[in-house]
C-alpha cells in the first residue's frame, strides 16, 4: 500500500512500494518516493536466508538540485545511502557477521526522513564461545554526520582482537581469568596507535557464617603501545615521532556485602550495605598513551563499585580508593521497588579525572537510582548529587503510567553547569508521549519534546490518529520539528499510511 505525506521542505510525497517474492528464502522491495520539490528518491531492500544464516541490503539514491546550506546552486547532486547486515553460523559455538552503513553526505538521512543518526557505524566480526571462554575479531569504521566532524581524523579500527579465558572453579570456588586484547587504530590525519594488552585475575568468593559475602581478587595487567604521528616537543612545529610505551598495572581488591532479607506477607525486603576496597599504585597513565577508548567517561550508579570506571583500556584508574553504598529492595508478586545510593573515597588526583567528573576530590559526588515497577506504573530515576551541598548535578527521570491501550510516558533529563564540557553543555529537556483509545479500533497518539533551558522552547510535537484491526493499520500523523541543521530546515509533515498486515 502507498504512503502519502506532505512536508514544508519536500512538498507532496508519495511512496509506492512494490514487493517481489523471488523465492521461499529471498525477497525484494522496490519503493520509489515521489516528492514535489526534490524529485524522485529510488529506495529498495533485498533479504535472503541461507542454510547458515541471513543477510539484508537496503539503500536509496536521488538526484536533487545541488544546495549550499538552504540555498540552491543550480546544479544537480547525487545523494543516497546504503545499509547491509548479516549473521552466519560457522560451526558449533562460532559465527560471523557484519553491519554496515554509509551516506553520501552528512544531512541526507535527516533531510529525507530516513534516520536521525549522528554517526554511522560499520562493523565486521568473527566470534566464538567455548564453555566459559570467548574470542572475537572485529573491524570498526565510522562516518560522522555532525557539522564539526573531521573525516580525516575519524579512526579505522582494524583489527580489534579480544580473548577471554575463565577457568573452572577450584575447590574453594576460586577462578582465574586471562583477558587479552590487540588493537590497531589508524587515521588519514592524526595519531595512529597499536596496543597489546594482557591481564590475569585471580578471584576468590567467600560466604561467612553470618551471611555476609566477601570477594578477594588480585590482578596484574601489562600493556604495550606503538604510537605514530605524535607531535614531537623537541623538534620544529609540525614534526611528529613514533613512540613505544609500556606499563605494568597491579591491583588488589576486596568486596564485601551483607544482604539482609526480611520475608513479608506481601513483599520481601532487602537491605544490603556494599563496600569495595581497591589498592593500586598511583600513576600508570603516561602522556604518550593516547586516550582512544575511554573518552566517554561518566561517574554514575552503573560503575559505582567497578574496580576501574573507565570504559576502555587506554586509561587506568590508579591509586587506593573505597567505594561504598547501600542497596534497598522490596519484591512482591507483581511489583517491586529498588534503590541505591553510594559514594567513593579516594586520594585527590586532579590529573586522573576531569574536574567535572565528580571524582576529582577525596569524597566523590553521591550517585544513586530508584526504580518502582507495578503492573500499571513504571518509574525510574538516576541522579548525581554534589557531595557538599547535595544539589543535583545530574537528574534523569522516566515515568510510564497505564497499560498498552491507555498510557502516558514522560522523560526528564537535567545536566547542571558544573557538568558542562566542550562537547556537552548545560541541558534540561522534557519529553512527553501518550496513547488513548477512541473505540472501535481507533486511538490517538501524541508526543512532544521541550528544551527547558534558556532560551529553550519546543523542539518536536506530533499527533496521530490510528485505526487497527486484524488485517490492516491505517494512520494519519502530523509532526512539527523545530530544529535545523544546514540544509535540513524546520519542518511540518503530514503523512497518511496504510499497512496490510498479511501481505509481503
Amino acid at each position: 500500500a502507498p504512503t502519502y505525506a506532505t512536508s514544508s521542505h519536500l512538498g507532496l510525497q508519495v511512496e509506492v512500494p512494490y514487493y517481489f517474492n523471488l523465492a521461499p528464502h529471498r525477497d525484494a522491495t522496490f519503493a520509489p518516493v515521489f516528492t514535489g520539490r526534490e524529485g524522485v528518491v529510488l529506495a529498495g531492500e533485498y533479504r535472503e536466508r541461507t542454510h547458515a544464516g541471513a543477510w539484508r541490503l537496503e539503500g536509496s539514491v536521488t538526484n536533487p538540485r545541488e544546495r549550499r546550506g538552504a540555498i540552491r546552486t543550480g546544479g544537480r547532486d547525487v545523494r543516497g545511502h546504503a545499509r547491509a547486515s548479516g549473521r552466519f553460523d560457522l560451526g558449533p559455538g562460532w559465527r560471523w557477521g557484519f553491519d554496515g552503513a554509509r551516506s553520501t553526505d552528512d544531512t541526507y538521512l535527516r533531510r529525507y526522513g530516513i534516520s536521525s543518526e549522528n554517526t554511522l557505524v560499520s562493523n565486521a566480526y568473527v566470534e566464538g564461545l567455548d564453555g566459559r571462554n570467548y574470542a572475537a575479531v572485529n573491524a570498526w569504521a565510522f562516518q560522522g554526520l555532525r557539522e564539526d566532524d573531521i573525516p580525516g581524523q575519524t579512526p579505522l579500527v582494524l583489527p580489534m582482537v579480544d580473548y577471554l579465558l575463565v577457568s573452572d572453579p577450584g575447590p574453594q570456588g576460586q577462578t582465574v581469568t586471562i583477558d587479552a586484547n590487540l588493537m590497531g587504530l589508524t587515521r588519514n590525519r592524526g595519531t595512529d596507535s597499536w596496543r597489546a594488552s594482557t591481564a590475569g585475575t585471580w578471584r576468590l568468593p567467600y560466604t561467612a557464617p553470618l551471611g555476609d559475602v566477601y570477594t578477594v581478587s588480585a590482578s596484574l595487567r601489562g600493556d604495550a603501545y606503538v604510537v605514530s604521528g605524535v607531535p614531537s616537543p623537541n623538534t620544529p612545529a609540525g614534526r611528529t615521532e613514533n613512540v613505544y610505551v609500556g606499563r605494568v598495572l597491579p591491583r588488589v581488591a576486596l568486596d564485601w556485602r551483607f544482604p539482609l532479607v526480611r520475608p513479608g506477607p506481601s513483599a520481601d525486603l532487602l537491605l544490603e550495605p556494599v563496600v569495595a576496597l581497591i589498592v593500586a599504585p598511583r600513576g600508570g597513565n603516561p602522556d604518550k598513551i593516547p586516550n582512544e577508548d575511554s573518552l566517554s567517561f561518566e561517574f554514575d550508579d552503573t560503575n559505582l563499585f567497578s574496580a576501574s570506571r573507565f570504559p576502555g583500556l587506554d586509561r587506568w584508574e590508579s591509586g587506593p580508593r573505597m567505594n561504598y553504598g547501600l542497596r534497598f529492595g522490596a519484591y512482591g508478586a507483581s511489583s517491586s521497588a529498588t534503590a541505591l545510593l553510594g559514594q567513593t573515597l579516594r586520594d585527590r588526583d586532579p590529573t586522573l579525572f576531569d574536574e567535572r567528573s565528580g571524582l576529582q576530590t577525596g569524597p566523590s559526588d553521591y550517585v544513586g537510582r530508584v526504580h518502582i515497577a507495578t503492573p500499571n506504573v513504571d518509574y525510574f530515576q538516576r541522579l548525581r548529587m554534589d557531595q557538599e551541598s547535595f544539589s543535583l548535578r545530574r537528574n534523569e527521570i522516566g515515568l510510564r503510567v497505564g497499560d498498552d491501550d491507555l498510557n502516558f510516558t514522560t522523560g526528564y533529563v537535567f545536566l547542571s553547569e558544573e557538568l558542562s564540557t566542550e562537547n556537552l553543555g548545560r541541558r534540561e529537556e522534557l519529553s512527553l508521549a501518550g496513547r488513548a483509545p477512541l473505540g472501535n479500533g481507533w486511538r490517538v497518539d501524541a508526543q512532544s519534546r521541550h528544551d527547558l533551558s534558556d532560551p529553550g522552547g519546543l523542539l518536536l510535537a506530533g499527533i496521530g490518529l490510528v485505526y487497527e484491526c486484524d488485517c490492516m493499520q491505517f494512520s494519519i500523523d502530523l509532526t512539527r520539528r523545530l530544529t535545523s541543521d544546514r540544509d535540513v530546515p524546520r519542518s511540518t509533515t503530514i503523512s497518511l499510511r496504510l499497512r496490510l498486515r498479511h501481505l509481503g
